[in-house]
């Protein structure tokens, strides 16, 4: 039987290329490559082996296209817009104008 170390040594290294293909990152690939191997570590008991190379891709895809909508959400903000709220310095200020009223 296949122990997770065993696992990790024969399938690392082609699930971080997988994952480098899809991203084009190092570093998002090697994110992918881990957060797919805690996964299986948390379902060790549970993966079929006949299936293995085909169940570890499948979920270093899935993680991508997680990151992928994660990322796609986010929207940069322009600097340069003025912000309406007033700061601490003005909610201090007109207060202490207010009491020496």
């Amino acid at each position: 039987m296949l122990n997770f170390n065993d696992l990790y040594d024969l399938y690392a290294t082609e699930v971080y290329k997988f994952a480098y293909w899809l991203s084009g990152d190092r570093f998002e690939a090697e994110d992918i490559t881990s957060e797919t191997f805690v996964r299986v570590w948390v379902r060790f008991g549970f993966i079929r082996t006949e299936t293995l190379k085909a169940y570890l891709f499948t979920i270093a895809r899935n993680i991508y296209l997680k990151n992928q909508k994660k990322s796609n959400k986010k929207v940069v903000l322009n600097d340069t817009l003025p912000d309406r709220n007033p700061g601490p310095e003005r909610l201090v200020d007109s207060r202490l104008e207010l009491q020496s009223v």
